[in-house]
């Protein structure tokens, strides 16, 4: 390898020769770092790759780009000898002129692409899915849902029912809305939307017709406590998926989940489930699956055991929910998960990747012994190595975010007709509806309401995430209610959570090398090959 200088009285300041095509208003590198117990790493956001980096290059590639080479090896001459500081700096310098790592080129600016015309044209094909809310009460008091009020800036639902007249409105206006879609997904959703029952048997016998010849999916996502024969027998007989909010064994289960006159429902639910099992046992093996919210304080042995072990749910797909503490004020009301449950954690995750070590990822010992350990790590994080692998640079404007365009393929719709953009809105803030039955979508709401988001999160040029971004509209703020959105504070915690998950992939990926594979994941090592030439790049580049 051919080194860039020496000494350092032949080096010349970084930034004074950046490769052509440089943007953006930052000289530092664009890129996350951040490190496992055992090695150091950086996210080039540019190429939406991980590079392991050697301790020094970790060290000083902050200042790569705004520092000359003396001022380097002056800052950081007390913590690193001169010669690793020579070949972190020369390891820095190759893989970004060579391979254009390391690049400061950010987007000019982060936008929405779409005016009143095109979403309009994209409201008119591809609209989908639709999500009816048949009731906006529950009949239970779960401590840390907004029906039991632990949510600030949200109102307590009212009982209102859908009537089937509104309804059949909302699936006109899909069938019109989804020319180009060869399937349309209708999901019952609540509140509890068993206790309006009849209802959603009306809209299943309208869909059927209405929609033909066009595929119709049903989805139902209940607490499971009203599941009795007659319901079971037709969620079977119409092939619906059905979710069901079980948040562990009894003991975990019942202590938020509760009805109104405080009596738990785990019981209840065991039982129901037991009879749609019972009635038939292949679509509840197919099309049954879990929400477990892991409400603290939270017991990881006990919630690994059952999931491992309970027939109910040993078999079934689990999607595993934390609650948001900028949303609610319910964690400051229940203990911390003590010191002596964070130990049975750590235990648990050493296990799990001393396992990784000897199996691979995808052995059935990891699935039969560590499932929830694999659904905290390897199910997350196939999803977010999926999308890793090489990017173009950035080159001028980028739509940043994680949000899909309002009205274009889902809607929610309120049991007065309100539409909004999906059940994560907070559809009880008349200011973020986008429409209703009676007169479609409107546009003008829709372009305002992305407006106000996108002003308040106004360093998405500038910020790390920007490729895997999954803010979006879910936790906008009424303008005129008493706390505006805190786009800031929500920031912070998407960049926590995205070094996070770059920490525990990595973690990962060090036990078991294969992990994830094919996904198309590079980690570039260039502090550790002899021929740095050799990396292996994206398409058998070499």
């Amino acid at each position: 390898m051919n080194t860039a200088f020496e000494t350092s009285q032949s080096a010349t300041p970084i930034s004074s020769q950046p490769p052509s095509g440089q943007e953006g208003t930052s000289k530092r590198p664009f890129i996350q770092k951040f490190r496992t117990p055992e090695k150091y790493y950086v996210y080039d956001v540019n190429l939406n790759s991980i590079v392991e980096l050697s301790r020094t290059a970790y060290d000083i590639i902050d200042h790569y780009g705004t520092w000359s080479v003396d001022e380097m090896l002056a800052y950081h001459e007390k913590s690193h000898p001169k010669d690793e500081l020579v070949r972190a700096y020369n390891e820095i310098d190759f893989a970004h002129r060579k391979y254009r790592f390391y690049s400061n080129t950010r987007p000019k600016r982060t936008c929405f692409e779409h005016d009143a015309n095109s979403l309009q044209q994209l409201s008119e094909g591809r609209l989908n899915r639709i999500i009816l809310v048949t009731s906006s009460s529950c009949n239970l008091r779960c401590a840390y849902c907004q029906s039991c009020g632990s949510y600030s800036e949200r109102q307590v639902p009212k009982h209102e029912l859908l009537s089937f007249e509104v309804a059949r409105k909302a699936l006109d206006f899909v069938k019109a809305s989804s020319k180009l879609s060869d399937k349309v997904v209708i999901t019952f959703y609540g509140g509890e939307p068993l206790l309006n029952w009849s209802v959603i048997q009306q809209c299943v016998t309208y869909a059927r017709t209405a929609f033909h010849p066009k595929h119709v999916n049903f989805i139902l996502i209940t607490n499971g406590t009203l599941l009795n024969e007659e319901i079971c027998r037709f969620l079977i007989a119409h092939d619906f998926k059905l979710t069901v909010s079980l948040d562990g064994p009894q003991p975990i289960h019942d202590r938020y989940r509760r009805e109104i006159s405080g009596r738990g429902t785990f019981e209840t639910i065991r039982q129901n489930l037991q009879r749609l099992q019972a009635l038939n046992p292949a679509y509840f093996r197919d099309r049954v699956r879990f929400n477990l919210v892991m409400a603290p304080p939270c017991d990881y042995e006990m919630l690994s055991e059952f999931i491992n072990t309970s027939d109910l749910v040993k078999e079934q797909s689990i999607n595993l929910i934390s609650v948001n503490s900028l949303d609610t004020t319910f964690p400051a009301k229940v203990p911390r998960t003590s010191p002596e449950m964070l130990q049975k954690y750590e235990r648990l995750k050493a296990n799990f990747f001393e396992t990784l070590s000897k199996e691979d990822i995808n052995h059935d010992r990891i699935k039969r012994e560590h499932r929830l350990m694999q659904e905290l790590f390897t199910n997350t994080l196939l999803r977010f190595a999926s999308r890793l692998g090489p990017k173009e640079s950035f080159t001028g404007d980028y739509r940043g975010g994680g949000y899909c365009i309002p009205g274009t393929i889902r809607l929610l719709v309120r049991s007065d007709g309100l539409f909004f953009p999906c059940e994560k809105v907070d559809s009880s803030k008349n200011d973020l509806s986008i429409g209703n039955v009676d007169t479609g979508l409107d546009i003008g709401k829709i372009l305002n309401l992305v407006d106000t988001f996108s002003a308040a999160h106004g360093d998405c040029w500038n910020c790390p995430v920007l490729r895997h971004c999954s803010l979006c509209f879910m936790g906008q703020e009424d303008p005129n209610g008493p706390r505006k959105y805190d786009g800031k504070a929500r920031c912070a915690q998407e960049v926590a959570a995205f070094e996070k998950r770059l920490r525990e992939l990595m973690m990962v990926r060090e036990r078991d090398a294969n992990a994830f594979l094919p996904i198309e994941l590079e980690v570039a090592n260039f502090a550790r090959r002899n021929q740095i030439e050799n990396i292996v790049r994206k398409g058998g580049e070499t």
